[in-house]
């Protein structure tokens, strides 16, 4: 979840993620606020603070920013082993 309460979501029937504004009463029905394609089927998605990484099958981590804006994209190689990130305390 965003700090304005946007709900970030990863959808594993088409690959997409999308935000959704859960306080939303009017205009779109499905309260969509933004909606990006990173490439392949997600592996994983986390949000942290204003910030959405995603990895995909493609082997490519992707950040995106609080409006869906890309920010980054890196190659993974075919294994990894990473220590734990810390973001903010978490």
């Amino acid at each position: 979840m965003l700090p304005d309460g946007t709900l970030v979501v990863a959808l594993k029937g088409n690959g997409d993620i999308v935000a959704l504004d859960t306080a939303a009463t009017t205009g779109n029905k499905d309260h969509t606020t933004w909606r990006v394609h990173p490439g392949g089927v997600i592996t994983s998605c986390v949000t942290l603070g204003e910030i959405t990484v995603a990895t995909t099958s493609e082997r490519k981590v992707m950040a995106y920013g609080p409006t869906g804006q890309a920010l980054w994209s890196a190659p993974l190689t075919d294994t990894s082993n990473a220590r734990p990130a810390e973001f903010g305390g978490r």
